[in-house]
């Protein structure tokens, strides 16, 4: 029952070294003194400073991502905060559909297009001016029909000039 008493009681000191080993005080003495151990070193307190400042930067960077996580952990505040934002962009992605959905879904009027609609206001359907990209120019006055060539006559005149300058060496 010595086994029950050992958990109880600490347990018996380690048996002294045997007097037969050949290892002595003095070759123990030595070996510590050409190999030192941890404790031997003169700079043990100065553990700081031989850190690179790069570890540091890195230690203070991991401590920085910690709080901004800490700071957005999902508790019961913050997920009833954005719950909140997500129903805040949902009434305003409501509000643009509602705002670039057409006022009115009449049919546009195919007469009206071509410029013969005998309905007139009276018509039920859509009388909105459609806007062709490349859309000839629109027949010309009287007046500038006739003004046309004598302007077109004026032009060549002046170009003209500007080309005899420009041979006598007057226009460089």
């Amino acid at each position: 029952m010595d086994n029950d008493e050992y958990i109880f009681t600490p347990p018996p000191p380690p048996p002294p070294p045997s007097s037969g080993t050949k290892h002595t005080v003095e070759q123990s003495t030595k070996k510590t003194a050409v190999r030192p151990g941890p404790y031997d070193r003169p700079d043990v307190g100065d553990e700081q400073a031989q850190i690179s400042p790069a570890i540091l930067e890195a230690a203070a960077d991991v401590e920085k991502w910690i709080a901004e996580r800490k700071k957005n952990w999902p508790t019961a505040k913050r997920i009833a905060e954005k719950k909140e934002e997500q129903g805040a962009k949902a009434n305003e992605e409501d509000q643009k559909q509602e705002q670039t959905k057409p006022t009115t879904s009449k049919v546009p009027c195919k007469w009206y297009n071509q410029g013969r609609c005998l309905s007139g206001a009276n018509c039920k359907f859509l009388h909105q001016k459609v806007y062709k990209r490349f859309e000839p120019p629109g027949q010309k006055s009287l007046y500038k029909r006739l003004v046309q060539n004598d302007l077109d006559h004026e032009d060549n005149k002046v170009l003209d000039f500007i080309v005899y300058l420009k041979e006598n060496g007057h226009l460089e």
